[in-house]
């Protein structure tokens, strides 16, 4: 902390993150420090592990590997989202740095050994891994905190109808760690609007707001320099990589059809067939346990058995462990599940929160009902129901439904159809192999997310804003949010 007063006196953060505005230029200086602090983590283990009197023969695997090293802490501190200070919170933080200072030990141990780097001791990956996420831990809540003192708690107007904002307002107060709402805007786009744009730091634009409309809106905030953001519509999801091709002297957006190449559907079906005949490998012992635990703890078959929809509406049966009591739908019918769910048994919860009910689809995909990687099988009651609500909900079928997919990595099990439905649009139009790849290893990442794998639960946003210590006052189609009276 003194430090922190030290070098705040100086000027010297206000200089870094001047207007609050992490760039490009801090993202390299932050990344340029977690490099550093990497290699001080292996060169305090080989310190520790040498009594601080290290062998050359030792020492020079390292210093071979230094450049591999920093490449491989890029590529994992990306992949797990590290290069964005605002996306996560602490806690998200400190949980995507053990995977991905432990992926950055596997990956170096792999190279040393590759090229017979043995005289690089395993022992001192085991202390840098502790000393390491000791280090980088206290740096990036440091850097957290710095950003958040700088970028303070902006306010956010919200435009759209009713339905739509208030939905949007309650995703927003569920997460305030850099955003909050000011004021909610329900009526027509008129000239006191952008009154209420001068007001605040950010827009949220639905997607109910028509396009001219939304374009006055954008350049009337940009003029402001207010950050702007738009909630995509199916038209903004076809111009997503679309390309650009001139007529003579005009130019047009070639949008393609919002499905898989050919090249595309051979390899994700290699890649399929390899993971999932590895993993069920690798997975055996754990199958075996849960096998044995679904038995002792409730009545009924180990796997269950669903009909769902895949590619090109197929009907198929998917495979998973158990979670609920047999016959869970005997008397409900089909229905999602909800955070307290009475008919999940106890073993059951485990499970789903691990994701471990999921292994049995690698069946499935090694049978080619799905994919590694893809949007969620949905059963065809509400195929059909989703599909009569959003006509957009069939470009779903137009690729193998998957184990895990954007909607997953991104979203909420508890999300709404239409939140995920975006989510799977935007895979869809943006897919490639090494997107599926990065999917992969952030699902590591979300099986420790324990909101991510809670069921529905409806509030609405009088409740919500109760919860954070908020309250509405409504007049004339805007309505301002503030703190609760004492």
């Amino acid at each position: 902390m003194v430090l922190f007063i030290y070098i705040e006196k100086k000027g010297y953060i206000m200089n870094l993150f001047k207007l609050g505005k992490f760039n490009k230029t801090n993202k390299l200086i932050a990344m340029i420090m977690d490099i550093g602090l990497v290699l001080l983590g292996f060169y305090i283990s080989y310190l520790v592990k040498f009594d601080f009197d290290i062998p050359k023969r030792n020492i020079e695997p390292f210093i071979d590997l230094l450049p591999i090293i920093a490449l491989f802490t890029v590529m994992f501190f990306d992949l797990y989202g590290l290069l964005s200070i605002r996306k996560k919170s602490s806690l998200e933080t400190l949980l995507s740095l053990s995977i991905s200072l432990a992926m950055i030990s596997l990956a170096s141990m792999a190279v040393t050994f590759i090229f017979r780097g043995f005289a690089f001791p395993r022992t001192v990956f085991i202390l840098a891994y502790i000393f390491q996420l000791i280090l980088l831990g206290i740096w990036r809540l440091f850097l957290i905190d710095v950003v958040k003192r700088f970028h303070g708690i902006k306010e956010i107007l919200i435009i759209g109808e009713k339905e739509n904002i208030n939905n949007i307002a309650k995703k927003v107060l569920n997460n305030r760690k850099w955003y909050t709402i000011k004021y909610l805007y329900y009526k027509g786009i008129d000239r006191k609007l952008y009154k209420y744009i001068n007001k605040v730091d950010a827009v949220i634009i639905s997607t109910d707001i028509e396009y001219k409309d939304r374009l006055n809106i954008i350049k009337n905030a940009q003029r402001r320099n207010k950050e702007v953001f738009l909630i995509p519509n199916l038209q903004d999801m076809f111009i997503l990589k679309s390309k650009i091709e001139e007529f003579d002297d005009i130019l047009t957006f070639k949008i393609s059809p919002m499905e898989l190449t050919l090249e595309q559907r051979i390899v994700k079906r290699f890649i399929d067939i390899t993971i999932s005949a590895i993993g069920l490998i690798i997975a055996s012992p754990i199958l075996l346990i849960v096998a044995i635990a679904i038995k002792i703890d409730s009545k009924g078959p180990i796997l269950y058995k669903q009909i769902r929809i895949t590619f090109n509406n197929k009907e198929f049966n998917i495979y998973k462990f158990r979670s609920m009591v047999q016959n869970a739908e005997k008397t409900t019918g089909p229905v999602l599940s909800d955070k307290e769910d009475p008919r999940i048994t106890s073993v059951g919860r485990f499970l789903r929160s691990t994701r471990i009910d999921e292994i049995p689809q690698l069946i499935n995909v090694l049978k080619g009902d799905m994919s590694i990687v893809g949007p969620r099988p949905e059963r065809p009651f509400f195929v059909e129901k989703f599909a009569n609500i959003d006509p957009d909900y069939k470009y779903r079928m137009n690729v193998k439904a998957g184990i895990t997919g954007l909607a997953q990595i991104q979203g909420k099990y508890a999300s709404s159809f239409e939140e995920k439905l975006k989510f799977d649009l935007m895979y869809i139009r943006n897919y490639n192999l090494l997107e599926d790849i990065i999917i992969i290893f952030q699902t590591i990442v979300v099986v420790f997310i324990k909101d991510k794998s809670e069921g529905i639960i409806e509030k609405d946003l009088e409740n919500v804003l109760e919860e954070v210590g908020l309250e509405s006052d409504f007049k004339k189609g805007v309505t301002k949010i503030k703190e609760e009276k004492e």
